[in-house]
């Protein structure tokens, strides 16, 4: 019998880390979002000490619209994780921030997440991490690379 390919692999193993991660959370925590939010929660929470986080930004890391961008962040705002602040730099601009509730919660979900990496890696040697970590890191630039070669030639 053949082998499944190495993209179908990497997929059947995404949606179950995302399942496991999804399962998780809602038995750890009070929180209620989609995995969408919780991904943007995240990246300001990251992000936050950085600099400005901006909306824009938002649609060029998750590339996904304006639109939903939008509809992302308003649904943050209506839950109480996130504001919109001045940049006193430029007035036109707003900043995204968590607010106190928001960071209480994105800290309680890096808990859950950080337990869920060790399930994942466990009965891994720590070279057996560093390995699975340098060959995902190599399939990521492999497919970044060839996305930006079609999106040059898509342009011409």
């Amino acid at each position: 019998m053949k082998n499944a390919s190495i993209g179908f692999q990497i997929i059947q193993t995404s949606r179950l880390i995302k399942n496991y991660s999804e399962t998780s959370i809602r038995e750890h925590s009070d929180a209620v979002f989609s995995s969408s939010e919780g991904m943007l929660l995240r990246y300001i929470y990251k992000k936050e000490d950085e600099g400005v986080v901006s909306a824009k930004m938002l649609t060029e890391r998750f590339r996904i619209s304006k639109a939903t961008a939008s509809e992302l962040l308003s649904h943050l705002i209506r839950k109480g994780l996130i504001y919109y602040a001045p940049v006193e730099s430029d007035g036109r601009m707003k900043r995204i921030l968590l607010t106190q509730e928001g960071h209480k919660i994105q800290e309680s979900l890096d808990m859950i997440l950080s337990s869920c990496d060790e399930t994942l890696v466990a009965g891994f040697s720590e070279e057996e991490k560093e390995e699975l970590s340098r060959l995902l890191a190599k399939v990521r630039q492999n497919v970044k690379k060839e996305d930006q070669n079609g999106e040059e030639n898509e342009s011409r």
